[in-house]
């Protein structure tokens, strides 16, 4: 399984496109509202489980997860159709702002006590899943990658996002798809979750590259060489599908 991963909108979503147009689909829609997508559904499920049972802030402070929870748990169910689940999940971490009785600075961090539970329920079926995904995508990889590697995930490649700290709080922002009362606190969760999966690559031995946005627009030659396939791509296939997907119009920030 090749995964890419980052904190979010620092060009993972550019990348599964990019796969996708090189014939290795890595499932899911694409969103025009949030200029962002390609992730699969089952994929997306079993992270968001993870998360849940971790209890690990990722866009919203634990409060304001439970509270989203209770309170829209009709329209969340558990397994939501991806559009669905896409509105629903933009449109409650909005709600959470305001549903919220007071603020909270709180980050929940990874309870290391119940990392190998979570490992043992969930094994037999991110196995099964990284046994049939040869590319995913999702940013959520970087809070969950441990898990998948721990339960014997065959990982082959990772391809690590990264952006501009401010920009890409920012571009979250934006998109409505943060729910923390505070700037500080949100990068403080991606700077964690960044951590976290940069330690999973180096306990596990994956194999790994960095990519920074937007520089890597710039060098689709050095892209090509960070990047893996599931089967050989040729230099000039890939440039040209580069050149095809590139929108300089979604770059809102050069940082």
């Amino acid at each position: 399984m090749i995964v890419v991963t980052g904190p979010g909108r620092g060009g993972t979503s550019f990348i599964a496109s990019l796969y996708r147009e090189l014939g290795f689909d890595p499932g899911g829609e694409w969103f025009d509202d949030a200029n962002s997508g390609y992730e699969d559904n089952d994929i997306v499920r079993a992270n968001g489980a993870i998360i849940r049972e971790l209890r690990v802030s990722v866009l919203a402070s634990r409060a304001a997860g439970d509270k989203i929870r209770r309170e829209h748990a009709r329209e969340l169910g558990d397994t939501p159709p991806p559009r669905l689940r896409t509105a629903i999940g933009n449109a409650l971490r909005v709600a959470a702002l305001r549903i919220l009785d007071r603020p909270t600075q709180e980050l929940d961090l990874i309870p290391w006590d119940r990392v190998d539970a979570v490992v043992d329920r969930h094994a037999a079926r991110l196995l099964e899943l990284g046994a049939s995904h040869p590319v995913v995508k999702d940013p959520r990889f970087c809070w969950t990658l441990g898990i998948w590697a721990a339960a014997g995930v065959s990982v082959e490649h990772v391809l690590l996002c990264v952006r501009n700290l401010d920009a890409m709080v920012a571009s979250r922002v934006r998109a409505r798809q943060v729910a923390f009362k505070s700037i500080g606190v949100a990068k403080n969760s991606f700077v964690y979750g960044m951590g976290l999966c940069l330690a999973s690559l180096h306990d596990y031995r994956i194999p790994y590259d960095i990519v920074q946005f937007p520089d890597f627009l710039e060098r689709p030659d050095t892209l090509y060489e960070h990047m893996r396939f599931p089967r050989p791509v040729d230099r000039q296939e890939f440039l040209a599908a580069v050149a095809r997907l590139r929108r300089e119009d979604l770059v809102h920030d050069r940082r």
